[in-house]
């Protein structure tokens, strides 16, 4: 829905902690509005270590990344 953009994130990073190994990586390419969200989403996840933020080749900011810890 609209009124929630970050459902299909959240799905994804209740797996990837389940799934990742410890220190695994995991890249999502975003929308530009919703970056500092998503890294929210990632560290409240467990995904906390490396976080970034990263520009495209126009310098809007389109991708982020981040480490699971070495915990479950």
């Amino acid at each position: 829905p609209d009124n929630d953009p970050s459902i299909f994130y959240r799905a994804i990073l209740s797996i990837a902690v389940e799934k990742l190994r410890p220190d695994g990586w995991i890249f999502f390419e975003i929308n530009e509005k919703f970056g500092n969200s998503v890294l929210a989403l990632m560290q409240q996840s467990g995904i906390d270590k490396n976080l970034e933020l990263a520009d495209d080749l126009n310098g809007k900011p389109r991708w982020v990344c981040g480490q699971k810890t070495k915990h479950d």
